[in-house]
Protein backbone atom coordinates (compact mmCIF):
# COMPACT_ATOMS: atom_id res chain seq x y z
CA UNK A 1 0.00 0.00 0.00
CA UNK A 2 1.43 3.25 -1.00
CA UNK A 3 1.99 6.49 1.09
CA UNK A 4 -1.27 7.89 -0.25
CA UNK A 5 -3.84 5.59 0.35
CA UNK A 6 -1.61 4.93 3.90
CA UNK A 7 -2.27 9.19 4.99
CA UNK A 8 -5.72 8.54 3.39
CA UNK A 9 -6.38 5.81 6.28
CA UNK A 10 -4.61 7.74 8.86
CA UNK A 11 -7.26 11.01 8.24
CA UNK A 12 -10.68 8.89 8.19
CA UNK A 13 -9.79 7.23 11.40
CA UNK A 14 -8.42 10.55 12.95
CA UNK A 15 -11.51 12.65 11.45
CA UNK A 16 -13.89 10.14 13.03
CA UNK A 17 -11.90 9.76 16.52
CA UNK A 18 -12.04 14.35 16.51
CA UNK A 19 -15.70 14.30 15.39
CA UNK A 20 -16.73 11.82 18.42
CA UNK A 21 -14.70 13.82 20.56
CA UNK A 22 -16.67 16.97 19.34
CA UNK A 23 -20.48 15.81 20.10
CA UNK A 24 -19.74 13.97 23.06
CA UNK A 25 -20.86 10.17 21.98
CA UNK A 26 -18.73 7.48 19.74
CA UNK A 27 -21.35 4.51 18.67
CA UNK A 28 -19.62 1.50 18.37
CA UNK A 29 -21.85 -0.05 15.38
CA UNK A 30 -21.46 3.12 12.99
CA UNK A 31 -17.69 3.18 13.32
CA UNK A 32 -16.94 -0.76 12.87
CA UNK A 33 -19.42 0.08 9.45
CA UNK A 34 -17.60 3.40 8.24
CA UNK A 35 -13.85 1.39 9.03
CA UNK A 36 -14.56 -1.74 7.67
CA UNK A 37 -15.70 0.23 4.02
CA UNK A 38 -12.00 1.57 4.50
CA UNK A 39 -10.19 -1.92 4.91
CA UNK A 40 -11.64 -3.34 2.10
CA UNK A 41 -11.49 -0.32 0.12
CA UNK A 42 -8.03 -0.41 0.58
CA UNK A 43 -8.07 -4.37 0.36
CA UNK A 44 -7.13 -6.10 3.92
CA UNK A 45 -9.96 -8.17 3.35
CA UNK A 46 -8.20 -10.02 0.22
CA UNK A 47 -7.38 -13.24 0.28
CA UNK A 48 -3.91 -13.40 -1.13
CA UNK A 49 -3.05 -16.19 -3.53
CA UNK A 50 0.40 -16.98 -1.79
CA UNK A 51 -1.29 -18.26 1.42
CA UNK A 52 -0.82 -17.12 4.78
CA UNK A 53 1.85 -14.52 4.54
CA UNK A 54 1.70 -12.82 8.16
CA UNK A 55 0.17 -13.71 11.24
CA UNK A 56 -0.69 -11.66 14.77
CA UNK A 57 -1.01 -13.33 17.76
CA UNK A 58 -2.58 -10.61 20.52
CA UNK A 59 -1.87 -11.16 24.60
CA UNK A 60 -2.14 -8.05 26.86
CA UNK A 61 -2.72 -9.71 29.86
CA UNK A 62 -0.20 -11.18 32.82
CA UNK A 63 3.22 -13.15 32.41
CA UNK A 64 1.25 -16.02 33.97
CA UNK A 65 -1.22 -15.92 31.07
CA UNK A 66 1.32 -15.51 28.34
CA UNK A 67 3.56 -18.77 29.91
CA UNK A 68 0.58 -20.75 29.76
CA UNK A 69 0.12 -19.38 25.81
CA UNK A 70 3.32 -20.60 24.55
CA UNK A 71 2.55 -24.11 23.63
CA UNK A 72 -0.18 -22.50 21.24
CA UNK A 73 2.82 -20.03 19.83
CA UNK A 74 4.77 -23.44 19.01
CA UNK A 75 1.99 -25.21 17.66
CA UNK A 76 1.47 -21.92 15.15
CA UNK A 77 4.70 -21.78 14.45
CA UNK A 78 4.89 -25.49 13.05
CA UNK A 79 1.81 -24.80 10.99
CA UNK A 80 3.08 -22.08 9.14
CA UNK A 81 6.85 -22.40 9.20
CA UNK A 82 7.16 -19.92 6.45
CA UNK A 83 4.61 -17.13 8.21
CA UNK A 84 6.15 -14.12 9.87
CA UNK A 85 4.44 -14.13 13.36
CA UNK A 86 3.85 -10.96 14.85
CA UNK A 87 3.13 -10.83 18.79
CA UNK A 88 1.76 -7.81 20.51
CA UNK A 89 2.12 -7.72 24.80
CA UNK A 90 1.36 -5.74 27.58
CA UNK A 91 4.66 -4.12 29.26
CA UNK A 92 4.99 -6.53 32.31
CA UNK A 93 5.16 -9.34 29.26
CA UNK A 94 7.68 -7.91 26.89
CA UNK A 95 11.24 -9.27 28.60
CA UNK A 96 10.38 -12.89 28.22
CA UNK A 97 7.53 -12.83 25.16
CA UNK A 98 10.74 -10.95 23.14
CA UNK A 99 12.91 -13.96 24.11
CA UNK A 100 10.24 -16.49 22.29
CA UNK A 101 12.18 -18.21 19.46
CA UNK A 102 8.79 -19.18 17.84
CA UNK A 103 8.24 -15.39 16.45
CA UNK A 104 9.45 -12.90 13.91
CA UNK A 105 8.52 -9.71 16.00
CA UNK A 106 7.60 -8.86 19.67
CA UNK A 107 5.83 -5.61 20.24
CA UNK A 108 4.80 -3.55 23.50
CA UNK A 109 1.61 -2.00 23.53
CA UNK A 110 0.46 0.07 27.02
CA UNK A 111 -2.57 -1.96 28.21
CA UNK A 112 -3.63 -0.43 31.29
CA UNK A 113 -5.84 2.68 31.24
CA UNK A 114 -7.30 4.94 33.75
CA UNK A 115 -10.13 3.73 35.88
CA UNK A 116 -13.57 4.84 33.84
CA UNK A 117 -11.77 5.36 30.48
CA UNK A 118 -14.07 5.38 27.83
CA UNK A 119 -14.39 3.25 24.38
CA UNK A 120 -13.46 6.43 22.77
CA UNK A 121 -10.15 6.48 24.49
CA UNK A 122 -9.71 2.74 23.85
CA UNK A 123 -9.76 2.74 20.17
CA UNK A 124 -7.90 5.86 19.73
CA UNK A 125 -4.78 4.06 21.38
CA UNK A 126 -5.39 1.27 19.62
CA UNK A 127 -5.76 3.08 16.32
CA UNK A 128 -2.27 4.30 17.00
CA UNK A 129 -0.70 1.84 17.34
CA UNK A 130 -2.17 -0.40 14.64
CA UNK A 131 -0.95 2.35 12.11
CA UNK A 132 2.48 2.88 13.92
CA UNK A 133 2.79 -0.89 13.92
CA UNK A 134 0.50 -2.97 12.17
CA UNK A 135 -1.33 -1.83 9.29
CA UNK A 136 2.02 -2.43 7.01
CA UNK A 137 2.26 -6.03 7.74
CA UNK A 138 -1.53 -6.60 5.99
CA UNK A 139 -1.91 -9.43 8.26
CA UNK A 140 -4.35 -12.89 7.19
CA UNK A 141 -4.97 -14.07 10.80
CA UNK A 142 -5.30 -12.50 13.53
CA UNK A 143 -5.26 -14.31 17.25
CA UNK A 144 -6.51 -12.91 20.19
CA UNK A 145 -5.94 -14.95 23.01
CA UNK A 146 -7.72 -14.04 25.61
CA UNK A 147 -11.34 -14.58 27.32
CA UNK A 148 -13.53 -12.75 29.97
CA UNK A 149 -14.45 -9.40 30.38
CA UNK A 150 -11.17 -7.71 29.57
CA UNK A 151 -10.79 -9.59 25.86
CA UNK A 152 -12.16 -6.60 24.18
CA UNK A 153 -8.73 -5.73 24.16
CA UNK A 154 -6.98 -7.56 21.71
CA UNK A 155 -10.25 -8.25 19.90
CA UNK A 156 -9.95 -4.10 18.87
CA UNK A 157 -6.66 -4.68 18.40
CA UNK A 158 -7.12 -7.29 15.88
CA UNK A 159 -9.69 -5.80 13.75
CA UNK A 160 -8.34 -2.13 13.81
CA UNK A 161 -4.55 -4.08 12.53
CA UNK A 162 -6.67 -4.23 9.33
CA UNK A 163 -6.24 -8.44 9.87
CA UNK A 164 -8.48 -10.63 7.22
CA UNK A 165 -9.47 -13.33 9.45
CA UNK A 166 -9.80 -12.58 13.16
CA UNK A 167 -10.17 -15.62 15.79
CA UNK A 168 -10.71 -16.12 18.91
CA UNK A 169 -13.31 -15.64 22.01
CA UNK A 170 -16.20 -13.60 22.86
CA UNK A 171 -15.37 -10.77 24.60
CA UNK A 172 -18.70 -11.30 27.15
CA UNK A 173 -18.32 -13.28 29.95
CA UNK A 174 -21.70 -15.17 30.41
CA UNK A 175 -20.61 -16.37 26.84
CA UNK A 176 -18.27 -18.48 28.37
CA UNK A 177 -21.12 -21.38 29.03
CA UNK A 178 -23.11 -21.29 25.64
CA UNK A 179 -21.93 -24.13 23.19
CA UNK A 180 -23.44 -21.10 20.42
CA UNK A 181 -23.85 -17.38 20.71
CA UNK A 182 -27.18 -16.05 22.27
CA UNK A 183 -28.62 -14.15 19.39
CA UNK A 184 -28.74 -10.41 21.62
CA UNK A 185 -24.88 -10.89 21.93
CA UNK A 186 -24.18 -11.67 18.17
CA UNK A 187 -23.43 -8.23 16.64
CA UNK A 188 -20.12 -7.56 18.64
CA UNK A 189 -18.70 -10.70 18.04
CA UNK A 190 -19.74 -11.51 14.62
CA UNK A 191 -18.55 -7.97 13.55
CA UNK A 192 -14.85 -7.76 15.44
CA UNK A 193 -14.05 -11.63 15.08
CA UNK A 194 -14.84 -13.52 11.77
CA UNK A 195 -14.35 -16.54 14.08
CA UNK A 196 -15.77 -16.11 17.24
CA UNK A 197 -15.07 -19.19 19.58
CA UNK A 198 -16.90 -20.64 22.49
CA UNK A 199 -16.15 -22.92 25.05
CA UNK A 200 -17.23 -26.02 25.23
CA UNK A 201 -19.07 -26.58 28.17
CA UNK A 202 -16.91 -29.28 30.12
CA UNK A 203 -14.30 -28.29 32.21
CA UNK A 204 -10.93 -28.16 30.60
CA UNK A 205 -7.41 -26.82 31.47
CA UNK A 206 -6.66 -23.29 30.28
CA UNK A 207 -3.38 -24.71 28.10
CA UNK A 208 -5.83 -26.72 26.22
CA UNK A 209 -8.40 -23.81 25.81
CA UNK A 210 -5.80 -22.10 23.86
CA UNK A 211 -6.13 -24.57 21.09
CA UNK A 212 -9.38 -24.25 20.39
CA UNK A 213 -8.74 -21.00 18.71
CA UNK A 214 -7.82 -23.65 15.98
CA UNK A 215 -10.73 -24.67 15.85
CA UNK A 216 -11.00 -24.79 11.61
CA UNK A 217 -13.84 -26.41 9.67
CA UNK A 218 -12.87 -30.08 8.20
CA UNK A 219 -10.08 -30.02 5.55
CA UNK A 220 -10.13 -31.93 2.56
CA UNK A 221 -8.07 -35.40 3.73
CA UNK A 222 -10.68 -35.36 6.95
CA UNK A 223 -13.64 -34.56 4.91
CA UNK A 224 -12.70 -37.91 2.84
CA UNK A 225 -11.43 -39.96 5.88
CA UNK A 226 -14.46 -39.61 7.50
CA UNK A 227 -16.11 -40.75 4.11
CA UNK A 228 -14.09 -43.64 3.87
CA UNK A 229 -15.37 -44.41 7.52
CA UNK A 230 -18.68 -43.98 6.57
CA UNK A 231 -18.57 -46.32 3.83
CA UNK A 232 -16.37 -49.27 5.27
CA UNK A 233 -18.92 -49.50 8.24
CA UNK A 234 -22.11 -49.55 5.43
CA UNK A 235 -19.65 -52.33 3.61
CA UNK A 236 -19.31 -54.65 7.31
CA UNK A 237 -22.90 -53.92 8.09
CA UNK A 238 -24.29 -55.59 4.79
CA UNK A 239 -21.79 -58.13 4.62
CA UNK A 240 -22.81 -58.71 8.52
CA UNK A 241 -19.64 -58.54 9.75
CA UNK A 242 -18.24 -61.73 8.34
CA UNK A 243 -14.88 -62.43 8.67
CA UNK A 244 -13.95 -61.56 5.54
CA UNK A 245 -15.58 -57.93 5.60
CA UNK A 246 -14.11 -57.40 9.02
CA UNK A 247 -11.04 -58.13 7.71
CA UNK A 248 -11.25 -55.91 4.21
CA UNK A 249 -12.69 -53.12 5.54
CA UNK A 250 -11.78 -53.32 9.13
CA UNK A 251 -8.47 -52.82 9.12
CA UNK A 252 -8.25 -49.15 6.82
CA UNK A 253 -11.29 -48.12 8.30
CA UNK A 254 -9.25 -48.24 12.40
CA UNK A 255 -6.75 -46.78 10.10
CA UNK A 256 -8.47 -44.03 8.69
CA UNK A 257 -10.31 -43.41 12.11
CA UNK A 258 -7.10 -42.64 13.90
CA UNK A 259 -5.74 -40.99 11.37
CA UNK A 260 -8.66 -38.67 11.52
CA UNK A 261 -8.93 -38.00 15.32
CA UNK A 262 -5.20 -37.67 15.51
CA UNK A 263 -5.34 -35.13 12.87
CA UNK A 264 -8.42 -33.21 14.61
CA UNK A 265 -6.82 -33.10 18.36
CA UNK A 266 -7.74 -29.92 19.96
CA UNK A 267 -10.06 -29.40 16.55
CA UNK A 268 -6.59 -28.15 15.48
CA UNK A 269 -4.37 -29.08 12.55
CA UNK A 270 -1.31 -30.67 14.38
CA UNK A 271 1.98 -29.40 13.47
CA UNK A 272 3.84 -32.25 14.63
CA UNK A 273 4.00 -36.42 12.92
CA UNK A 274 0.23 -37.05 13.74
CA UNK A 275 -0.64 -35.19 10.29
CA UNK A 276 2.13 -37.12 8.16
CA UNK A 277 0.64 -40.23 9.76
CA UNK A 278 -2.90 -39.51 8.87
CA UNK A 279 -1.88 -38.15 5.00
CA UNK A 280 0.25 -41.40 4.95
CA UNK A 281 -2.89 -43.25 5.99
CA UNK A 282 -4.76 -41.88 3.91
CA UNK A 283 -2.75 -41.98 1.17
CA UNK A 284 -2.15 -45.49 1.36
CA UNK A 285 -6.10 -46.15 1.29
CA UNK A 286 -6.74 -44.41 -1.26
CA UNK A 287 -4.56 -45.87 -3.38
CA UNK A 288 -5.71 -49.47 -2.73
CA UNK A 289 -8.98 -48.80 -3.28
CA UNK A 290 -8.21 -47.47 -6.82
CA UNK A 291 -6.11 -50.93 -7.25
CA UNK A 292 -8.82 -52.75 -6.20
CA UNK A 293 -11.39 -51.11 -8.46
CA UNK A 294 -9.12 -51.68 -11.51
CA UNK A 295 -8.15 -55.34 -10.67
CA UNK A 296 -12.00 -56.04 -10.33
CA UNK A 297 -13.04 -54.02 -14.00
CA UNK A 298 -10.39 -57.19 -15.63
CA UNK A 299 -10.98 -60.08 -13.25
Amino acid sequence: MNNDRYDQMKKFFNDTINQSKQFGQFNLGNFYFSSEKIFQQFGFREEQQSGVKNILVMRLDAIGDFVLTTGFIRELRFNYPCARITLVVSKIIYPIAELCPYVNRVLEFDSKFSNGADMLTVIERIYKFAYENLWQEHFDLAFTMQWGSENHLPIFMGYLSGARERIGYGYQIELMHFDKLPPKEQDANYLFLTKPIINPRRLIHEVEKHFYVFNIDLTWSSTLQVLLCIIYLIKIFKAKGSAASVSRYGIPFLGNLTGFCALNEYYMISGDSARECSLIILTITVLFEFISFFLSLFS
